[in-house]
């Protein structure tokens, strides 16, 4: 006699994702995304401050362009041994944009 069949309810966890990739130590990761800032010819210098937990990637520091930011993160996930980047760089141009002809800055009395 066939009973019918249901499916057994799933108690296992899923693998943490710090099992599935091979581990660096923090140290070790921190200093290959360092080295990768410095010799990347692509990467305008900047300061950043990098840590690293268990895969995990967070830059803090100040770029000059959103291209900067962008290619800074792209750069960091292909690190062998990054699981995720929390990226917490801030965009602030270094040189002001020029007020745009005819139109007065903010604080200008009109003439």
């Amino acid at each position: 006699m066939l009973t019918s069949l249901r499916p057994l309810p799933n108690t296992a966890q899923p693998a943490a994702p710090e099992s599935l990739l091979p581990q660096q130590p923090d140290e070790a990761l921190e200093q290959a995304v360092r080295t990768l800032f410095r010799q990347d010819p692509q990467l305008p210098a900047f300061e950043a401050r990098v840590q690293a937990h268990h895969g995990v990637v967070t830059l803090v520091g100040v770029v000059g362009t959103l291209r900067t930011r962008q290619a800074a993160e792209e750069k960091v996930r292909r690190v062998a041994g990054v699981w995720h980047v929390h990226n917490l760089l801030k965009v602030r141009p270094s040189q002001p944009r020029p007020a745009a002809a005819g139109r007065p800055q903010a604080g200008a009395s009109p003439k």
